[in-house]
């Protein structure tokens, strides 16, 4: 049985067979080329332990060179404490919050104020807004000397907390006195208003010294060599 002549002729096909496996048909005869994967291991081996050792060379010379510039910074340089960033935003957050907090109570304390004055003059008793803050502004001085005698601290400290005392003392009449049908209601508010006012002076006053103080530090601080 004769083939047919386009299955005999000398074209040659190339197709896959199997993974890794070439196989050319021409005239009729496969010649397949395999590869061995066990030569291709053994090639792969030298590169790899050669850049295992280029990549130990170059980690040795990366320790000289930060040896080396430990040696030339300063040890001032190195020993300065570096605040981590994460420190550095907690105090910035806390710094805001404290300042929005005073402005907001300082807003609060004039508003209250304003209308304090407002109520006394609509009740004819104009007399009582002078006299209300000057006994207010004698209680308050009285009240702080008294509680730096009983309980000595730190200047700075301890000023802070006396204030933060007598000016809730103050905030607690306020509060009653507007909440409440009291008798003297407006000598009341008026008195807290003025203890209220001598706090907050010297709260400033306090503040204003301990930047004073601060940046007296630091310039000293800067000058020394």
């Amino acid at each position: 049985m004769a083939l047919p002549a386009t299955l005999l002729s000398l074209r040659p096909w190339t197709f896959l067979i199997f993974k890794g496996q070439r196989c050319q048909l021409r005239s009729g005869l496969a010649i397949c080329a395999r590869n061995h994967p066990t030569s291709l291991t053994y090639s792969m081996r030298i590169p790899i332990i050669a850049e295992f050792r280029e990549a130990s060379k170059v980690m040795t010379h990366i320790n000289n060179i930060r040896e080396k510039l430990q040696d030339i910074i300063p040890r001032s340089v190195n020993d300065y404490p570096l605040k981590k960033p994460k420190d550095i935003l907690l105090q910035q957050l806390l710094f805001v919050g404290k300042e929005t907090l005073k402005w907001s109570l300082l807003a609060l304390y004039v508003f209250s104020s304003v209308s304090d004055v407002i109520y006394s003059l609509s009740k004819n008793k104009e007399l009582m807004i002078p006299f209300g803050l000057f006994v207010g502004y004698a209680i308050a001085n009285f009240l702080m000397e008294t509680s730096q005698e009983l309980f000595p601290a730190s200047e700075e400290r301890g000023l802070s907390r006396h204030l933060l005392g007598i000016g809730c003392f103050f905030a607690l009449i306020k509060i009653i006195s507007a909440s409440f049908a009291v008798p003297d209601q407006i000598f009341l508010l008026n008195a807290a208003n003025g203890g209220l006012m001598q706090v907050l002076w010297r709260w400033k006053s306090s503040t204003e010294k301990q930047h004073g103080e601060q940046d007296t530090s630091m310039q000293e601080d800067v000058s020394t060599p």
